[in-house]
């Protein structure tokens, strides 16, 4: 357990948590949120098994709460945990007052992990106004802790490069970070650590499907580091064991996001390069063009809301000129999990910032979704066979020219992005793309537009 807390926050939070429960008595309820894998659950398992927790508490009670767990449930549960014979026919008044009875005279301590909505622990037998009871939670949604009336919330954020690095060492090498380790092979190990950002579910994960040191090469290790960088799918497909234990516990947030569209806006943030403070305006508009939103307001009070309160973006307010410039920024590692998942479940591709000379192979004639952005993409084919396509995103590319055939066959197309490219025309074959919505061409060397782009009746922005 020790190894999980080796890092610096991490201590300093559980110090703060062991002050909250045992010596402040104006917190009862305290939540803990932040994406998964930063270790919210870490740092529970320690206040669990602390002696003097569990000497200042008559009872500590640890539940793990799924997303349809309800209070009947979790009565029954607790039920168990005390020995208490459970009957069915119980309504959740009669056994709240049962659990009530037990637990008025004694302290005791109620540890609810991954809350997904409030819970009314008074249903749970516990009167916070009447003993020294407290309630710690964890949760991915800053706003269920805010439901639950908490009186401190602690936010769990990734590690600093040098944690990371311990972390990884621990996991790779079973040794601490100052130990020699070969020379040839600490370069691409930092590498490989710092490609986790900070995330530590991430690093133990990758650390522990590294190869053995004593029996690897510095080659393997920069096959590693350069197939991360890369971020191909494939990659993860081969490794089952990153895939299993790493994005099965971040697709659970992804899962229950409430609409299809909600879940499309957040595969969408995927779609620029790696690490880039995305402009939210445009983001939305993007958004607005498929028509995921019906509005700026919904994209950015609604939407962008859910996904930062949920902890699958964050949200920075930067001023600009004297306005408040809304930015969108996205974890490296649920950016991989969201390139697997448009790629694998929804035909999409996204290959932003991966130097590409041109498009790729893997732009199936059934892709939905395409975003080359950030490329060295020069010379575009003439036909393009991809008729299923209705986004594509080739700003920040080389290209010059779009041939007149490559348009032809693209009729579903509602979004086309050619901005900050050398462009210098738009072919006559753009009057094919009837159901554009969505054209970008600022920042090219386009003097003219040609007429048949008036012909686009459906053309909004």
């Amino acid at each position: 357990m020790e190894n999980e807390l080796v890092v610096t926050y991490a201590q300093e939070k559980l110090l703060e948590l062991k002050t909250w429960l045992l010596d402040d008595q104006s917190v009862r309820v305290v939540g803990i949120y932040g994406m998964p894998g930063v270790g919210k659950t870490a740092l529970l398992k320690h206040i669990n098994n602390n002696e003097k927790v569990v000497d200042f508490f008559n009872l500590v009670i640890w539940l793990t709460v799924s997303r349809d767990s309800n209070e009947s449930d979790l009565q029954r549960r607790i039920f168990e945990r005390i020995e208490l014979p459970w009957q069915c026919n119980y309504s959740i008044d009669e056994a709240a007052g049962k659990l009530h009875s037990v637990f008025k005279e004694k302290p005791l301590l109620l540890i609810l992990d991954d809350v997904w909505r409030r819970i009314d622990v008074s249903k749970l037998g516990i009167s916070l106004l009447e003993n020294k009871s407290k309630v710690v939670l964890t949760s991915r949604d800053r706003e269920v802790c805010n439901s639950m009336d908490v009186d401190k919330m602690i936010l769990m954020k990734k590690l600093s490069e040098e944690d990371g690095w311990v972390l990884f060492c621990r996991g790779a090498f079973r040794a601490s970070a100052d130990q020699n380790i070969d020379s040839e092979i600490e370069p691409f190990a930092k590498g490989i650590a710092k490609e986790c950002k900070g995330h530590p579910l991430a690093i133990k994960t990758l650390a522990r499907t590294m190869p053995k040191l004593d029996k690897s090469t510095p080659y393997q290790w920069k096959y590693i580091l350069e197939e991360l960088k890369a971020i191909d799918p494939q990659f993860y497909r081969i490794h089952e064991e990153i895939l299993r234990e790493l994005f099965s516990p971040l697709k659970r947030s992804y899962d229950a996001l409430e609409t299809d569209e909600l879940k499309l806006c957040f595969l969408y943030v995927a779609a620029y390069r790696e690490d880039e403070e995305i402009d939210a305006d445009q983001l939305i508009q993007l958004w607005l063009a498929e028509g995921l939103v019906k509005s700026r307001e919904q994209g950015r009070h609604s939407f962008l809301k859910i996904l930062a309160d949920r902890s699958l973006v964050e949200i920075e307010v930067k001023e600009e000129n004297g306005l408040d410039i809304w930015k969108v920024k996205i974890h490296d590692v649920l950016r991989d999990m969201a390139v697997q998942i448009a790629e694998v479940d929804r035909n999409i591709l996204f290959r932003a910032g991966q130097s590409l000379t041109g498009i790729p192979d893997s732009a199936r004639a059934t892709s939905v979704r395409i975003s080359l952005m950030h490329n060295h993409i020069r010379y575009l084919p003439q036909n393009f066979q991809c008729t299923e396509l209705v986004t594509l995103l080739l700003s920040w590319n080389t290209v010059e020219e779009i041939p007149e055939g490559f348009l032809e066959k693209l009729n579903m197309l509602k979004v086309l992005d050619l901005s900050n490219t050398p462009v210098k025309s738009l072919p006559k074959s753009i009057k094919q793309l009837q159901n554009l919505l969505y054209l970008q061409f600022s920042n090219t060397q386009i003097k003219v537009i040609p007429h048949q782009t008036f012909e686009l009746s459906r053309l909004q922005f």
